[in-house]
């Protein structure tokens, strides 16, 4: 009898550890903001112009590794798509 109390106890416990929760789609701004804050980048390392086109001014002082995730990340998301271009690199060269 314990047996039989086991199964279908387990069975809703698979049934629902597979449904998933809505996705909530982010606001373009919110999801330059979760890149930064993730990449442990500042407010003004990323900058939307407009509605086709981000602008990346890392510091100088920025780690590569930093840097490297905020591409990865912009890669990933839908906000790759737009036009990019480094801000003031020329200071660099």
């Amino acid at each position: 009898m314990r047996g039989a109390a086991f199964i279908p106890a387990t069975l809703v416990i698979l049934i629902a550890c597979s449904v998933q929760a809505p996705k909530v789609e982010l606001t373009d701004q919110e999801e330059v903001d979760r890149i930064l804050t993730l990449c442990r980048l500042p407010a003004g390392a990323l900058q939307l112009q407009g509605r086709d086109e981000l602008r990346l001014q890392p510091p100088p002082t920025a780690p590569y590794e930093d840097v490297d995730c905020l591409l990865r990340e912009l890669k990933k998301s839908r906000l790759g798509s737009r036009e990019m271009g480094f801000v003031g690199n020329e200071a660099y060269s």
